[in-house]
């Protein structure tokens, strides 16, 4: 769409600014709302903008925001925002983008005493499960966004938090926003990418490798989005969509073997942080979060170097006993976070940690978090654990 057809809720056709935050100021002033009357929906599409901005000489490159800028991020470089944007223009706003190119945005505040941020959603006859944001102004795991909060309130600026199953961002934007910190979010759903980049445009977050900001990470939070898997092995494996865009799965084969069309390339966190240098440079990593949709203990067994080197303080990730497989492959990974040095600090259900811990924590720690989580209806259980210090 034209932006000359763009229209404020309620106003008159908005001027086309010519400033150095253009994107930021359109985005701020002209998000769709999905309202209850479907007439007060006014079409913007993102994509559209930057490339009607970028011809008429309005947007210079401070309002990129997530985009790489051209900086050699060497063997594992983040996804550029405008350029993955501009890719859905191309394609007509189809299949790529299930909201055709509109923006369905909205504003989030856990309590008065916390920083508000923008979160990008998809249309709820795409992902109704999150569509809760839309409706009530938070998300469904809201004993998790609690610890995330906790956690970050006390963070020292320029921290890092890593989300792998970034989804569509919201702890990646809770994190940010909770800042400053630099987060790295690992998301293989190219549908949730989208909305992670238009969530960072919305907040005015940039990729850490962008050179203009190169610099300020103790002032402004910085986002990384990865498109990678994140395992055990490295590799090509299949990576199988859902229904449901928060339940895609990597299939774990020999690399290499993955059919055309949803072959993805999966790292391990081990590599990735030795490829940035962590291990020498020893960042604080206030939060590693793991939600993978069963796949949880192959991450972990691929950051058996990250765990043992004790710079991730806190670790959320979750367990699941509904295969009766999953009892037994998922023990290993649990005995390895507790033989680094972390402890239970809060276990709960699907709303996130919230409970004590009763069982003991000792060297059979494995089985009983898989035997607690049995006990739960969904036979899923959200795990706190700490760096015992």
């Amino acid at each position: 769409m034209a932006p000359s057809k763009l229209k404020k809720r309620g106003g008159s056709n908005p001027k086309w600014w010519v400033t150095g935050s253009s994107i930021f100021a359109l985005l701020s002033g002209f998000v769709v709302f999905s309202l209850t009357s479907p007439a007060d929906i006014q079409p913007f599409f993102v994509a559209d903008a930057i490339r009607r901005m970028s011809e008429e000489g309005s947007l210079d490159r401070h309002s990129m925001l997530n985009d790489t800028n051209s900086i050699s991020t060497n063997k594992y470089p983040p996804v550029s925002c405008s350029a993955a944007l501009e890719e859905v223009r191309a394609e007509g706003n189809g299949e790529m983008d299930p909201n055709k190119g509109v923006l369905h945005g909205k504003t989030v505040q856990m309590g008065p005493m916390y920083p508000k941020f923008w979160i990008s959603l998809h249309d709820v006859s795409f992902d109704p499960t999150r569509w809760h944001v839309m409706d009530y102004g938070e998300y469904y795991e809201k004993a998790l966004s609690r610890a995330f909060a906790e956690v970050l309130k006390d963070t020292p600026a320029g921290s890092r938090v890593i989300d792998v199953g970034g989804n569509i961002g919201f702890f990646t934007m809770l994190s940010a926003a909770n800042g400053p910190v630099v987060v790295d979010t690992f998301e293989p759903n190219q549908k949730n990418r989208l909305r992670v980049c238009e969530s960072s445009f919305l907040n005015h977050w940039h990729s850490e490798f962008n050179k203009d900001f190169v610099g300020d990470a103790k002032q402004r939070s910085k986002i990384n989005i990865y498109p990678y898997g994140v395992g055990r092995l490295e590799g090509v494996f299949s990576f199988h969509e859902h229904s449901n865009p928060g339940q895609g799965r990597v299939s774990e084969q020999l690399p290499g073997t993955a059919p055309d069309g949803n072959a993805l390339h999966v790292i391990t966190l081990d590599n990735f942080a030795r490829e940035r240098g962590w291990f020498t440079t020893r960042p604080d990593i206030a939060i590693l979060k793991v939600d993978v949709e069963g796949f949880e203990y192959s991450v972990i067994e691929g950051a058996a170097e990250l765990l043992k080197a004790k710079i991730i303080r806190n670790l959320f990730m979750e367990v699941s006993a509904r295969e009766k497989w999953e009892m037994e492959i998922n023990k290993p990974a649990l005995k390895l976070v507790f033989q680094s040095g972390y402890k239970l600090h809060k276990i709960g259900a699907w709303r996130g940690p919230n409970n004590d811990v009763s069982f003991p924590q000792d060297d059979n720690i494995a089985e009983h978090v898989m035997q607690r989580t049995l006990k739960e209806k969904s036979q899923q259980l959200n795990l706190w654990w700490k760096l015992d210090d």
